[in-house]
């Protein structure tokens, strides 16, 4: 789907894929409880969220483990703090699809019975951090007492060799060949060789290869064309706001080149994506560092030039 292809980097869509599969899912979790030396991959059950609603959001990985605990966990390479609410957001998810699968009725008198969770970031990007955890009330709600909490635990890569290190790794060596190669055809086999000859997921590269480059040289594409596209249209958004700027005012002018802006993302979302609204809004919070319902305000002022968004 093109909203999947989005939304995705490289490394993120290589990180679901690997532990999509059972075995590595195993070794996941025996990397975070190691104590826990009965489990087995039979006792996993992969539940990761490919929407919620029709927001189109969707999560990194979730599974449960005898059906009594969930585990979730998001791979980034930018840090934000909003990963907190993100998380409660997908283990509300996870927890509606449980309470569904097993038909337990929320509106009854016996208490429902839902697997106890546990939210990790694994975190892969070059600023340094050394955070051991962020909490929902500390991050979005500081100073106030509210009653609900989130609290993610950060992973920066696991002890040397297990799988954790390994996926790392192979983020460290994705950045590095695509700096020196960029969006390269190429740049895929590269990483896919080198991986293997360093001992990087080397099973996984090779039963998966072929599958790993062809979604990379995918994303790649749209990336290029992304990168492409919105430098011009950011750039022809400013002319045209410094050329009203000039004629109206600054702050007008600004303001109409930000709203030149959004509008020429939004049309290379349609016409060269061809995405649907929901996937329009979410790229927009993100490029434009807009709250939803600007965003929302934005897509429909387009749609319908006669709406003011406030």
């Amino acid at each position: 789907m093109n909203e999947v292809k989005v939304k995705r980097n490289a490394a993120a869509t290589v990180f679901s894929d690997l532990f999509s599969f059972p075995k590595y899912q195993l070794q996941i979790y025996h990397a975070l409880h190691p104590e826990d030396t009965d489990i087995t991959a039979e006792q996993l059950a992969n539940v990761t969220l490919s929407s919620i609603l029709v927001t189109g959001i969707y999560n990194d990985l979730g599974f449960t483990v005898r059906d009594k605990r969930i585990i979730l966990i998001e791979a980034q390479s930018t840090w934000s703090v909003n990963i907190t609410y993100r998380c409660l957001e997908y283990l509300l998810g996870e927890w509606k699809q449980h309470l569904s699968r097993t038909e337990q009725n929320i509106y009854g008198k016996k208490a429902v019975r839902l697997p106890s969770p546990e939210l990790y970031v694994l975190y892969t990007g070059e600023e340094p951090h050394n955070e051991t955890e962020l909490k929902l009330s500390r991050e979005i709600f500081p100073g106030q007492d509210i009653p609900v909490e989130a609290v993610v635990k950060i992973l920066y890569r696991g002890k040397r060799g297990d799988i954790l290190d390994q996926y790392v790794r192979f983020t460290e060596i994705l950045r590095e060949t695509i700096r020196e190669n960029g969006y390269d055809a190429s740049t895929a086999e590269k990483v896919v060789n080198r991986c293997i000859r360093e001992n990087i997921l080397t099973d996984y590269m090779k039963e998966r290869g072929a599958e790993i480059m062809a979604a990379m040289l995918d994303i790649f594409d749209q990336e290029k064309v992304w990168d492409m596209a919105l430098k011009a249209e950011r750039r022809e958004g400013r002319e045209e706001g410094i050329e009203k700027g000039r004629e109206e005012g600054r702050e007008k002018g600004r303001e109409e080149g930000r709203e030149e802006g959004a509008a020429g993302i939004i049309r290379i979302c349609r016409q060269m994506m061809h995405l649907d609204d929901q996937a329009i809004i979410q790229i927009l919070m993100k490029e434009m560092n807009l709250p939803q319902n600007r965003a929302v305000a934005i897509l429909s002022n387009y749609d319908h030039p006669s709406s003011n968004p406030d």
